[in-house]
């Protein structure tokens, strides 16, 4: 067997391996539904029932009832909403994944069109998809796919192309852009593009190439602006607040695409001094400069810098691998066999995260008590919670604050939001209300949705304007306490228990002695109703450890391990029982145990 039919079986495998891990990332990506997917699926829920976009935003109450409704996004809304209904949460999930295996497809193709061989334009394809994949959301996945196929369509001999493939452009930015606002990322790129890509010495240009830039362009200037609502996006439409990849919560995930970005840098430096890496290099460094340097101030474009670095990695690879030494050159052959072998080892548990689907949602039977007692009104929710409380429980209920609102009523309404989460005090020792409760009696919240042992569940559980109604493994429902709220407080309000406060949930540890029978009253009957509830097992083994009686709170500990294994609380407190009997590892298992729950 000659050597041109050992490299031909030897890509053919390599290209064979990429196809199925990149098909395992993208699979093994699925995980529970974001909680602005869910937002994006109340929203197409409201646009099919009223055949049109609402004139104003009908799922939150902070900002005032006459808050205009934001049509960006509003065709993903309605895609997602219709593909749930057909296929449910896991037609979504693999929804994502395809958007995500067609990314990789178009990168790879782009790299054919910038000439790279086929194994570098996979191992490159690759590592995007598997760098981007981690921290892109179910709404982002299309826009990610989208833009690997503009690359694609703009790539390869520039005239040809230009009259060629780039036509189709400004008919997938009308797409993207009614999907996701983040199309608008093409119009700079395409018209640095065809401003600064020189065509080749056998293309015929056109009599007027000026003319021939500017139409396409204009044309493709014009779809991204189709829709009545998005000629004003740049100005009022788009949130252009930075979060940068450099901020302590941003760098742990953006580090990898960072690290891509600067061995971009480093190739496309190494072969601008080769003959052949001289091709298209304005164009690649003016693309750099907006893509590149645009990735690292600005979180929410790094994904893209890094899709587009891809493909010119494999290529200028590629260049500097063809003029180094005969002896250096062979050994590449060495570098592709340990990549390959990298991707074998890899590919079983790739493999098993695909089996494993999506995971299934967290049971809040808070929003099941909100349905069954016909509640409605003014919500206020934790942030990850609004969208999935509006996919469940509206038109019922609205949301203080949520991502799909108007940019400037959601700035406004998401710093009021933490302050009250923050449960923050009143400026003054004066005896009127604290500022949160300003802001909640201001924008007329009845009811509450809140994280168990959250500061403002903490404060709640012990505020006389509040009285817990329902609560559960994850959350509290409080309602305000006033007439319309009269029933609900006297039937479902625990006497004894404070449930939003886990440290302290019978209350002052001074006067708890005497709120026991009212705590085992609250527990027996709610026990009854849910006994496989993790915190009602850790609420009775606090009350065990109240009466000096260890054992007893230890064995409805491992109850509520068996009942909710993903309840941080009673492995912190079981922790704490080891220890106190002496068994430092066991102690030592149960918080690192509580600490990995915690971290997700």
């Amino acid at each position: 067997m000659n050597s041109s039919a050992l490299k031909l079986i030897f890509n053919g495998v390599g290209l064979g391996l990429a196809l199925v891990l990149a098909l395992g990332l993208s699979l093994s990506q699925k995980g529970a539904v974001e909680d602005g997917l869910y937002r994006h699926l109340a929203t197409g829920r409201a646009i099919a029932a009223q055949g049109n976009l609402p004139k104003t935003d009908e799922f939150s109450f902070s900002q005032g009832p006459d808050l205009p409704f934001n049509r960006e996004g509003w065709a993903l809304s309605l895609a997602a909403f219709q593909i749930e209904r057909l296929g449910g949460l896991k037609a979504l999930a693999l929804t994502r994944a395809a958007a995500l295996f067609l990314c990789f497809a178009f990168l790879v193709a782009g790299g054919f069109r910038r000439q790279a061989r086929p194994f570098s334009s996979c191992v490159f394809a690759l590592a995007a998809l598997a760098l981007v994949s981690r921290g892109a959301s179910s709404p982002q996945a299309p826009g990610l796919a989208l833009f690997a196929a503009c690359l694609y369509l703009m790539e390869g001999p520039f005239w040809a192309s230009f009259f060629g493939r780039w036509v189709w452009l400004p008919l997938l930015g009308a797409l993207w852009v009614n999907l996701d606002a983040g199309a608008l990322i093409v119009l700079p790129l395409a018209w640095i593009w065809a401003f600064s890509d020189k065509a080749g010495p056998e293309e015929q240009a056109p009599e007027f190439p000026l003319v021939s830039r500017l139409s396409v362009l204009g044309l493709l200037s014009a779809s991204l602006f189709l829709h009545p609502a998005l000629w004003r996006l740049p100005f009022t439409g788009l949130d252009w607040s930075f979060s940068s990849p450099f901020s302590a919560e941003n760098f742990m995930q953006s580090q990898g695409m960072l690290a891509m970005l600067a061995l971009a840098f480093l190739l496309l430096v190494a072969s601008s001094w080769l003959p052949g890496g001289r091709r298209h290099l304005g164009r690649d460094a003016w693309l750099f400069v907006f893509l590149g340097l645009g990735g690292l101030v600005w979180k929410a474009m790094l994904p893209y810098a890094a899709i587009w670095a891809a493909p010119l990695m494999a290529a200028r690879a590629d260049s500097l691998v063809d003029a180094l030494p005969g002896p250096l050159k062979t050994g590449r052959w060495l570098l592709k066999a340990g990549l390959l072998g990298l991707g074998v080892w890899s590919l079983p548990p790739l493999l098993a995260g695909a089996a494993r689907g999506t995971a299934p949602m967290p049971r809040m039977q808070t929003f099941g008590f909100f349905k069954e007692q016909l509640l409605d009104g003014a919500l206020f929710t934790e942030s990850n919670f609004a969208g999935r409380a509006l996919w469940e429980l509206s038109p019922s209920a609205r949301v203080f604050a949520h991502d799909g609102m108007v940019p400037a009523a959601r700035k406004k309404a998401e710093f009021e939001q933490a302050r009250v989460l923050a449960a923050e005090p009143a400026v003054s020792d004066s005896a009127g209300p604290a500022a949160w409760e300003k802001i909640l009696q201001r924008s007329q919240a009845d009811l509450a949705l809140l994280r168990l042992n959250s500061p403002l569940a903490k404060v709640m559980a012990r505020s006389a304007a509040w009285q817990p109604v329902d609560f559960d493994d994850r959350s509290v429902l409080y309602a305000r306490v006033e007439e319309g709220h009269a029933a609900l407080i006297k039937t479902f309000a625990p006497r004894g228990l404070l449930p939003g406060d886990l440290d302290e949930p019978f209350g002052d540890p001074l006067f708890a002695a005497s709120r026991l029978p009212q705590v085992e009253a609250d527990l027996e009957s709610r026990l009854v109703q849910h006994p496989d509830s993790g915190v009602l097992c850790y609420f009775e083994a606090m009350l065990w450890k109240q009466k000096d009686k260890p054992v007893l709170a230890r064995q409805w500990l491992e109850k509520g391990v068996r009942a909710d294994p993903d309840f941080a609380p009673n492995y912190r407190l079981l922790a704490a029982l080891r220890l106190q009997a002496g068994d430092k590892e066991a102690a030592q298992a149960f918080l690192e145990r509580a600490a990995a729950l915690e971290a997700q």
